[in-house]
């Protein structure tokens, strides 16, 4: 049985989580000695650096799930939908980040 659409995204956000939360944890032990007035500009490369990791880890992630799914009727509709999660994670990583 083919998955739908909405399965997909379920299984790509259970993944995408994973990532996240462990890039973040990276992140945080990164910057955690780093005083934030000072080493500004070194924050925000580290935090660029993750980000980018994280939109490439996700999209490596969506390209699987993608690949997996080419029989799907609505196969641009996910690759849409999936692009604008990774935009979503990506964005919320920068602002969890602000918060440290």
């Amino acid at each position: 049985m083919e998955k739908d659409l909405e399965q997909i995204e379920v299984e790509f956000n259970n993944d995408a989580k994973k990532v996240f939360f462990s890039l973040f944890a990276k992140f945080e032990g990164a910057v955690r000695q780093l005083n934030r007035f000072k080493d500004d500009n070194v924050f925000q490369q580290l935090q660029g650096k993750y980000v980018y990791t994280l939109k490439i880890q996700l999209g490596d992630i969506a390209s699987e799930l993608i690949n997996k799914s080419k029989a799907l009727k609505n196969l641009d509709e996910l690759k849409k939908e999936l692009s604008r999660e990774i935009d979503q994670y990506a964005r919320e990583f920068i602002n969890k980040s602000r918060s440290l």
